[in-house]
């Protein structure tokens, strides 16, 4: 059988990408080309996203890119260029062709390499899969203080979350209150962290956090989500992050009082008992 060889990847990008973009694409080749030889590069400390795809299979990028998590933006790492971009690519073709007796001609299915890709890949070349993972049941309240809102609103969430329920902060370095956050007090976060947080996002009672993917990834994981922000339609019912899960939210702006968030929060979680 002569199938195709395959490469997805080198992802070099942050999370957030990652999620929105990178991985449902991965699974809408997967999908399309069943009967090909699919091989995907991304962060090793990822590679729990992935668990459709065999270990042979999986090609870590350098491990320095990954830890440097403040140089990921987007779809692409700030210290690496376009150029140094296609040895990166020619160097895992060559770590594939390692794997056969003759060498194979690699096709390659990977966004091209600029933090202008989510305009360029639309939602149908896209499947979301929800991330198949150890359900820990915690019965916590997740927030996830993510730092696209206004610090002072995630503190005085946080004050009144802390103050009135079980709440456990988490997220990474792309969120706020890292003193509190508890995937920051484990020594092997590099390795585990974002495994981590997707166990307490899978097993928790509910996830507040403000719109963006920590939103749609709650929804992904099925786990009921209370959220608030600009752009929220997609995350409400038939909006394209929803899933059909029970998510919650409510359109604000900067002159939003955040006493109106934290009704909001309040009545949320009394339609959870």
């Amino acid at each position: 059988m002569n199938n195709r060889v395959i490469l997805n990847g080198p992802y070099i990008g942050n999370w957030e990408q990652e999620l929105l973009m990178f991985r449902p694409y991965v699974s809408w080749v997967h999908a399309m080309l069943p009967d090909d030889d699919i091989f995907v590069s991304s962060h090793i400390n990822r590679r729990f996203l992935y668990d459709w795809v065999n270990d042979d299979r999986f090609i870590p990028v350098y491990e320095m890119l990954s830890r440097e998590e403040e140089n990921q933006f987007k779809n692409i790492h700030k210290d690496i260029t376009l150029k140094n971009y296609t040895l990166l690519l020619k160097n895992t073709k060559v770590i594939i062709n390692s794997m056969y007796e003759k060498k194979k001609k690699i096709k390659t299915y990977t966004p091209n390499y600029t933090v202008n890709i989510t305009t360029q890949l639309p939602l149908y070349n896209k499947i979301f899969k929800r991330v198949s993972i150890e359900k820990k049941l915690n019965d916590n309240i997740i927030f996830i203080p993510d730092i696209k809102e206004q610090e002072n609103i995630i503190y005085d969430v946080y004050k009144h979350l802390d103050s009135n329920y079980n709440t456990i902060i988490i997220g990474d370095t792309s969120t706020y209150l890292p003193d509190k956050n508890v995937i920051f007090e484990m020594i092997d976060y590099f390795e585990n962290g974002y495994k981590r947080i997707l166990e307490y996002i899978t097993g928790a009672k509910a996830v507040i956090c403000p719109a963006g993917h920590w939103a749609m990834l709650a929804n992904l994981q099925a786990v009921p989500v209370f959220t608030w922000g600009r752009n929220i339609n997609q995350y409400k019912k038939n909006g394209i992050y929803n899933f059909d899960n029970n998510c919650i939210t409510l359109a604000t702006n900067e002159d939003t009082d955040t006493m109106i968030i934290i009704k909001m929060i309040d009545f949320f979680i009394k339609l959870l008992n």
